[in-house]
C-alpha cells in the first residue's frame, strides 16, 4: 500500500535532529470530536461488537456464558506494511479503497470504523480524526495543512524497527475535514479490563504473561521516544486467542525530547516525566491484573510503590522474582 513509488513526496513536517534521536518540529493541530468525555478510556468500544471464548484459554476461569469467536484475523500486510518505513500520505479518498462498515467506537479525538479493503475483501480498522480548521505555528505557507496528524508522527516512530505491542498502521488519507488511519483489525479481541473482570480468576502462567508484555510494551515505548501518556484497561487490547496484548489510541501521545528547546513543547515531554508518568500508568495496570492472581509481596510492594515517589524502574519490576521466571514471550 506503499503508495510513494507513484506519486510525487508529500510535504510533511519539519524535523531535526537531537542527540542522534529526529524531533519533530511541525505537528498537524487536531480538534476533539464533540461527544461525551471519554476521560477513564477514549474508545472504550473499539472491541465491544468481538465476541471471545475463554473457555478455550489455559489458564482462565469462565463466569459467563460466551458466543463462540472467529479465528485469527487473516488480514496480511503488503510489503510497504511489513517493513520498517514510515506509512506516508495516500493518494486520493479512502472511500475508493474501502469500504465502510459500523461504528466500532468514537472518543475524545476520532471515531473508529470497520472497514474491508475493495482489493482483497480484508478487513481493517478507520479511524476518522478531524482537522483543525487552521494551522497552527505553520512556517510554510499558511494554506498548507498536509502535514500528518500526531498519531501518524507517533505511530511512524514505533515502525523503527516495528514495535511488538501496537496496533499496526497500513496508510493513511487527508481529506477537507478528516484524516483517515487505516489499521490493523486485531481479532478475537476486546479491552484487558473487560477481560479481566469476565474472566475471573487468573492461573499464575497467565497472569505473569500479561504482566510482563504490560512492562515491556511500556519499554519498547520509551526506547522508541514515545509516551503514550495514556495507558489503560480500555486502551490495552488483549487477543484473547494468543493472550497478547497491544496498544491502542495515541491522541494523548507525546515525543519524547532530549532538550528543553523544542518548537511545539506541548506535543513533547521530557524523558523523566515520561518515565513517571509511564510507570505510574504500568503500576495501576499491573494492579488491576494482581487481584487475579496470587502473587508474592515482593512483587505487591512493587507495584504498590509505582504511585510513590520512588519509583522502581521497569527493569526493576521485570527483575522481581515471581515476573523474573517468566520465558521470553
Amino acid at each position: 500500500m506503499d503508495s510513494s513509488a507513484n506519486t510525487p513526496p508529500i510535504a510533511g513536517p519539519a524535523s531535526t535532529s537531537v542527540g542522534g534521536i529526529t524531533v519533530l518540529t511541525e505537528i498537524q493541530d487536531i480538534e476533539p470530536v464533540p461527544g461525551p468525555s471519554m476521560t477513564e478510556g477514549p474508545l472504550t468500544e473499539f472491541a465491544s461488537t468481538m465476541s471471545v471464548e475463554p473457555s478455550n484459554v489455559s489458564g482462565l476461569t469462565r463466569n459467563e456464558e460466551t458466543e463462540p469467536v472467529p479465528g485469527p484475523s487473516e488480514l496480511q500486510p503488503t510489503q510497504a506494511e511489513s517493513d520498517s518505513r514510515p506509512i506516508h500520505r495516500s493518494p486520493g479518498l479512502v472511500t475508493d479503497q474501502y469500504d465502510m462498515g459500523r461504528e466500532l467506537g468514537r472518543g475524545r479525538f476520532g471515531i473508529v470504523k470497520i472497514g474491508v479493503r475493495k482489493s482483497d475483501q480484508q478487513k481493517v480498522a478507520i479511524k476518522f480524526i478531524k482537522r483543525a480548521k487552521k494551522p497552527k505555528d505553520c512556517k510554510t505557507n499558511p494554506g498548507d495543512r498536509r502535514g500528518p496528524p500526531k498519531e501518524v508522527m507517533l505511530l511512524n516512530m514505533l515502525m523503527a524497527p516495528p514495535s511488538t505491542y501496537t496496533v499496526r498502521l497500513f496508510e493513511w488519507f487527508q481529506e477537507e475535514t478528516h484524516f483517515h488511519l487505516v489499521m490493523e483489525y486485531p481479532e478475537p479481541c476486546e479491552p484487558i479490563g473487560r477481560f479481566l473482570s469476565r474472566c475471573g480468576h487468573l492461573e499464575d502462567s497467565v497472569g505473569k504473561s500479561l504482566m510482563v508484555q504490560v512492562v515491556r510494551c511500556a519499554q519498547e515505548f520509551i526506547n522508541h521516544r514515545v509516551c503514550h501518556n495514556d495507558m489503560h484497561t480500555s486502551n490495552v487490547l488483549i487477543n484473547t486467542a494468543l493472550m497478547q496484548i497491544k496498544l491502542i489510541d495515541f491522541g494523548k501521545g507525546l515525543q519524547i525530547r532530549e532538550s528543553l528547546s523544542h518548537p511545539h513543547p506541548k506535543q513533547t515531554t521530557c524523558l523523566p516525566h515520561a518515565l513517571e508518568t509511564t510507570v505510574k500508568s504500568v503500576g495501576k495496570l499491573l494492579d488491576y491484573i494482581a487481584i487475579r492472581v496470587c502473587i508474592p509481596e515482593e512483587l505487591k510492594k512493587c507495584i504498590a510503590a509505582c504511585q510513590s515517589e520512588k519509583q522502581p524502574s521497569l527493569e526493576h519490576i521485570l527483575s522481581t522474582e515471581w515476573l523474573r521466571s517468566v520465558s521470553d514471550i
